[in-house]
């Protein structure tokens, strides 16, 4: 409704409410301006879920990329495999709080992601380690844990379940329900897994795999994948009566801090060295 429409109607009903006497003119101008800034606001919100909607269309098509056994070829009569990496989508900081009850613990967990590294460093229950940090390109995950392995620094292969729609039971319901969370777009989720059931904000714009994280933090698994995004916050019950409360408090886009990535100081060892005892 332009400004023209709308002096044209409030004249009308001027030179009628003049002719009645009984129509308060002050009520009908707020009305229009109420109708207005609702057909605003309704506006804004469905540019705002246009947004989102290209965001998680852009996530999906990426995520969705047809994977591959790998590039063979010979060398030598020897039949080799090079896989494709493709490098995580997000690169930056984000500090989690988790409020659980039951066997959720309460903690403050770092996580920094860059290119091929994500970092996963827990503050307050330093389980299953102080810090871990796992390498896409080599499917691999160093460990430090200054209680066990003192000065040294644990590396081992890490193989995760990755999210497989045909096999997952978790049911995700897309809901209308928007909301900003640390300044990104997060949208609202109900989800019901096999033994859970919950609430679920995720945000396409901090494109993180969710599951790779809680893999390495051993958490109990939730089947969330990568399709939506990484959540900002959620709410989950499970049927043992636990709960958690997960909340990004951060997310810091690019300039990830590095120095969680940075093993030196420690003496890289694997298995066969942890159990010789060396």
């Amino acid at each position: 409704m332009n400004l023209k429409t709308i002096i044209s109607i409030s004249f009308c009903l001027f030179i009628f409410a003049s002719a009645s006497g009984q129509i308060n003119l002050k009520n009908i101008v707020k009305d229009v301006e109420r109708s207005i800034n609702n057909r605003t606001e309704r506006a804004i919100e469905n540019k705002v879920d246009d947004v989102l909607d290209n965001a998680e269309d852009k996530v999906r098509g990426r995520n969705k990329k047809k994977k591959n056994d790998g590039e063979r070829y010979n060398s030598n009569g020897e039949t080799k495999v090079i896989k494709e990496v493709l490098p995580f989508n997000f690169s930056g900081n984000l500090t989690i709080n988790i409020d659980g009850t039951g066997n959720v613990e309460d903690n403050i967990i770092t996580v920094v992601s860059d290119k091929y590294d994500m970092a996963v460093r827990p503050m307050l229950v330093k389980k299953p380690h102080n810090l871990i940090i796992y390498n896409k390109q080599e499917e691999a995950a160093t460990k430090i844990n200054t209680e066990l392995y003192e000065d040294k620094a644990l590396k081992e292969f890490h193989m995760y379940e990755q999210y497989e729609a045909n096999n997952t039971k978790t049911e995700m319901e897309r809901t209308s329900d928007i909301k900003e969370i640390e300044g990104f777009i997060a949208r609202k989720y109900v989800v019901d897994g096999d033994d859970y059931e919950g609430v679920v904000w995720l945000s396409a714009e901090v494109d993180l795999d969710y599951d790779l994280f809680a893999s390495l933090m051993e958490f109990q698994r939730l089947d969330l994948g990568t399709m939506y995004g990484f959540p900002l916050e959620m709410h989950i019950t499970y049927k043992s009566g636990d709960t958690m409360d997960f909340f990004v408090k951060s997310v810091e886009e690019g300039n990830p801090d590095k120095a969680l990535f940075d093993t030196k100081s420690y003496d890289l060892i694997d298995m066969t060295d942890l159990k010789s005892g060396n």
